[in-house]
């Protein structure tokens, strides 16, 4: 099914045998399948479910702030709802610090693994300069997202800088694990 071949320059490459089925289903079908998987795929699965993320934030501000979706919380008649203003404007710097990081790696993903998945349904004869600057995408996608989360994220950035210090963690304990807490409070109250 596979010869091994050696070019002009000496470098040895598998070929898949000419007339095999391996051949056919590499030639017609491998790279449409490794792009969806690879690419395609992820990055719409990525877009629905971040879309559906920040329209969740969106609802929450909007709630929080009786129907206004300004910043600050101010309504028409310019007093605010639900209390203070520092409270509502914490959420919104929050859900505006996420709804960045996630469109910011939507966009890192785009621009650094849709080049490569296209590459062969577009053009098959690439060149060795194009092929590894398409590489070098993927590879700049893969160690990007931290430097991502540690911008945008202040608790994520609080919590490495905790880590790597060897320090405990500044955030409070009742914020640090909200789902356990959660759990927690819904158990005791079971057995109360």
């Amino acid at each position: 099914m596979v010869d091994l071949v050696q070019d002009e320059n000496g470098r040895f490459a598998c070929k898949v045998k000419q007339g095999t089925p391996a051949r056919t289903y590499y030639i017609t079908f491998y790279h449409y399948y490794d792009a969806t998987i690879y690419s395609y795929l992820p990055l719409s699965s990525m877009l629905v479910f971040n879309s559906l993320i920040v329209a969740k934030l969106i609802s929450a501000r909007v709630r929080k702030h009786g129907g206004s979706s300004t910043a600050g919380g101010s309504t028409a008649g310019g007093s605010t709802s639900g209390g203070s203003t520092a409270g509502g404007t914490a959420m919104s710097k929050v859900s505006d610090s996420v709804t960045v990081m996630l469109v910011a790696v939507c966009v890192l993903f785009a621009v650094t693994t849709t080049p490569y998945a296209a590459m062969y349904n577009v053009n098959s004869d690439v060149s060795t300069l194009k092929y590894a600057l398409m590489i070098q995408g993927i590879y700049i996608n893969h160690s990007a997202n931290i430097f991502i989360y540690l911008i945008f994220n202040k608790r994520f950035r609080s919590e490495c800088k905790a880590i790597l210090c060897g320090k405990s963690s500044k955030v409070e304990p009742g914020r640090r694990n909200d789902s356990i807490q959660l759990e927690a409070n819904h158990t005791s109250a079971e057995y109360a």
